[in-house]
Parts: structure tokens; sequence; C-alpha cells
């Protein structure tokens, strides 16, 4: 059975980092805990109201959120009602909706080239080369099949399915031309 403790401070240093380290302490700590929770709801609504989705989906997702936040303000200990709210939440990131099964988004994760160059700086001691070498291929590659694609008239949308990335991308990207 894994220690709560431990649980508790990895699933907050994953989502704020070294401002997390050695927080398994307050795990035991209603107080503490609620805070910290609390916390991570706000970077959570945070991360949502950024997701390149429908209203609807992002109404949804933040609601969940909002309700699991509301449940911890008023209890010490979370509850089986709390858990089934981060499920229906996981479930909803995962693009389900509509309670009868159905999943009507799909989830797409991207990295930024800042994303890429600090994955690239974990991985491989060369990443900073690797990174400037293949950063500026890529996009001006990029923007060329967009800048071509505009020019025969083709629709933002029909571009992200193209390059399989977001509309938002394709909007920077020509920004970027």
């Amino acid at each position: 059975m894994p220690d709560a403790t431990l649980e508790f401070e990895r699933t907050l240093q994953l989502m704020v980092g070294d401002r997390a380290y050695q927080s398994a302490g307050e795990e035991g700590n209603a107080t503490a805990r609620r805070a910290r929770l609390r916390e991570l709801c706000k970077l959570l609504s945070r991360h949502i109201t950024e997701l390149d989705t429908t209203v609807r989906h992002r109404e949804r997702l933040l609601a969940e959120i909002q309700y699991f936040d509301h449940c911890l303000k008023a209890n010490d200990n979370p509850s089986r009602e709390m858990l089934y709210v981060l499920l229906r939440l996981v479930g909803r990131l995962l693009g389900h909706d509509y309670y009868g099964g159905v999943r009507p988004h799909t989830p797409i994760y991207v990295q930024s080239e800042d994303q890429r160059f600090t994955t690239a700086l974990s991985e491989n001691d060369e990443g900073p080369e690797l990174f400037a070498a293949l950063k500026g291929n890529a996009m001006t590659l990029r923007r060329d099949i967009v800048r071509s694609l505009k020019e025969k008239g083709i629709d933002d949308f029909t571009i992200a399915l193209v390059l399989n990335t977001s509309e938002c991308q394709v909007k920077k990207l020509r920004r970027g031309l």
C-alpha cells in the first residue's frame, strides 16, 4: 500500500515543482493539506482556461475543478465523493462528456518550443545545440507550408488537420509569416 504522505508530496511536486519539496509532513495536518490542495485547484483552473477546446468542454472542466475546490473548503478529510469528482475531471480531460459515455473530444498534447527545449535539456547533454538546429528548420518549414496552403485558399481548420496541430497554432504560424 503506497504511503499517503509520499503520494501527497509527489502529487504536489508534479504540479508545483520544488515549492513542494518536503511537503509530505503537511499531509497529516488538515489545514495545511486543504491549503495545498486548494492551491492545486487554482493552478488547474488556470491551466484549464488555457486549453484549446470548445467552450462547453472548458466550462465543464472548470465546473468540475470548482466543485472539488468547494468540497475542500468544508471538508478536512476528502471523501469518496471527492474521489469521484476527481475521476470525473480526469474523464473530461480525456475527452468524455454528456454522461452517456460519449467521447466527443480528443485530447492532443503538444509541446511549445520552450517545452521541447526543456525536454531536450533534461534528456540529453547536447540538448541546446540539437534544439537550435532543429528549431529553425522545423519552424521555417511549417511557416512555408502554412503560407502555401493559405495561398491556395485553404482555411485554418483544414490546415490544422493537415499539420496535426490546433487552429490556434496555425494562427500563430500565420502571424509569424
